[in-house]
């Protein structure tokens, strides 16, 4: 069975995680960062469906790979770019909000196809099913 082309990074995909909903807005090429490393910025929303407030900094983990190995998702940039926020992914989402949240990786192949993972960050049960796209960056 032939592999699933990769959808464009315009495409959304959404899933269910634990009562809160991950959905993928766009992943593009971004500035280097100060070394010199090529950089992507990742664009999602988070939809808060419990009766509590998920605070995305202990709840959550977005992670990106290329060729099977996570990307270091913490670039520094001399000026950030626009759009992004370094401090979105520390939000606090109350009952029945949704949250924009910008997250940039150092990518290790601009040509090379990204595949992002979304998790609740302590599962330990092992039941909870990634939400996940992958996005050829433009």
């Amino acid at each position: 069975m032939p592999p699933a082309a990769s959808p464009a990074a315009t495409d959304t995909a959404s899933g269910n995680d634990g009562g809160v909903a991950i959905g993928y807005t766009s992943m593009v090429l971004g500035p280097n960062d100060y070394e010199g490393k090529p950089t992507a910025i990742l664009t999602y929303t988070v939809t808060n469906n419990t009766d509590k407030t998920y605070d995305m900094l202990t709840e959550l983990e977005v992670q990106a790979y290329q060729n099977g190995t996570s990307l270091d998702n913490f670039p520094i940039y001399t000026t950030d770019p626009k759009g992004y926020d370094s401090n979105s992914s520390h939000q606090k989402i109350q009952p029945g909000a949704t949250a924009t949240v910008t997250q940039a990786f150092v990518v290790s192949d601009p040509a090379a196809t990204v595949k992002v993972e979304a998790t609740p960050l302590f599962d330990f049960d092992n039941e909870a099913q990634p939400v996940s796209q992958e996005f050829k960056l433009q």
